[in-house]
């Protein structure tokens, strides 16, 4: 849970988060789903739980890489960034 709260903050804002805001984050969430739901100690429900936040992540994930927009501006910025 404590992994949803800075994206819940950032997300409930007035402004609209940049994309290189959301995409660490997004890739944050998938990873503490993925150790969640592999977690032999924690109760089933919140494995399947956790897997399931997961297939949400990628479908997430397969639009962003549908969106031409999304690569041009990832593009660009990293060019900007090695100047």
């Amino acid at each position: 849970i404590q992994i949803l709260e800075e994206p819940t903050q950032l997300f409930s804002k007035v402004e609209v988060p940049l994309i290189s805001n959301v995409i660490p984050m997004l890739l944050d969430i998938c990873q503490a789903l993925e150790c969640t739901s592999k977690n032999e100690n924690l109760p089933n429900i919140l494995c399947i739980a956790a897997r399931a936040g997961i297939l949400v992540c990628d479908k997430y994930f397969t639009l962003t890489r549908e969106c031409e927009v999304y690569f041009i501006t990832v593009s660009m910025l990293f060019t900007f960034l090695k100047l």
